[in-house]
C-alpha cells in the first residue's frame, strides 16, 4: 500500500498524487497555451478517480480504460456505469478507452447492438471523448465502419446501418444471408459466451 490504499482493480491507488501532478502540468502549459488539452489513461494505479479535493483540471481528459463488450454481463455494465459516474463527479471532461480487438480471435468478434447501446449511454451521460485499441479481424465485416458511424452519431439506428452495409457489400440477394451470419456471431459474443 505505497499510496495508503488499494483501488477497485487491486492496484495501489495513486490517483490523488498523479492528478495533482497532471493538473499542475496542465495549468502551467495552459498559462502560455490556454487551449491545449491533455489526455491521461485511467488505468491500473489511476483507474479510480482522485478525491474531489484534488479533482481533474478542465484541460485534462481522463480516458477510463475498460473492454466494453463486457456490458453484455449486467454486473460489469452496472460497475462500468457507476465507475464512469464517479469520474464525472470530479472531471469536466471524461473519455472512454475501449478495447475493440478482433485480430486475436479466430471467429468474427462483433457486438453491434451492444456497441450502439454503450455509445449512446456515453453521449447521454457526459462522456465526451472515445478512443479504442482496434486491430480488426477482416472477417468482422461492418464492425469498424459501424463504430465510425456511431461515433459520428450515436443515435443512428444500428440495424438500419447494418442492413445498408450488407446490401452495399454483398448486394440485395445475398444481404439477408450476410445478416444471418453476423447475427449468429453477435449472439455468440453477447449471449452464448455468458454461459461458457
Amino acid at each position: 500500500k505505497r499510496f495508503g490504499r488499494i483501488n477497485s482493480v487491486g492496484f495501489d491507488h495513486a490517483s490523488d498524487e498523479y492528478f495533482n501532478w497532471a493538473n499542475s502540468v496542465a495549468n502551467n502549459v495552459n498559462s502560455v497555451f490556454p487551449d491545449k488539452m491533455f489526455g491521461a489513461l485511467a488505468y491500473n494505479n489511476v483507474f479510480d478517480p482522485p478525491s474531489k479535493s484534488v479533482g481533474v483540471s478542465k484541460s485534462v481528459v481522463p480516458f477510463i480504460t475498460n473492454e466494453r463488450i463486457r456490458w453484455s454481463n449486467p454486473i460489469f455494465k452496472e460497475r462500468d456505469i457507476a465507475h464512469t459516474r464517479k469520474w464525472l463527479e470530479v472531471s469536466e471532461n471524461v473519455g472512454w478507452y475501449d478495447y475493440v480487438y478482433g485480430n486475436t480471435y479466430m471467429a468474427p468478434r462483433v457486438w453491434p447492438n451492444l456497441m450502439g447501446e454503450y455509445l449512446k449511454w456515453a453521449h447521454q451521460n457526459g462522456v465526451k471523448y472515445y478512443v479504442a485499441e482496434l486491430y480488426p479481424n477482416w472477417g468482422e465485416g461492418p464492425k469498424v465502419w459501424l463504430l465510425s458511424k456511431l461515433l459520428w452519431d450515436p443515435y443512428e439506428d444500428v440495424d438500419s446501418l447494418l442492413n445498408l452495409w450488407y446490401v452495399k457489400f454483398a448486394g440485395e440477394h445475398a444481404a439477408p444471408s450476410l445478416k444471418e451470419y453476423y447475427d449468429l456471431w453477435e449472439k455468440f459474443w453477447t449471449k452464448d459466451i455468458q454461459k461458457s
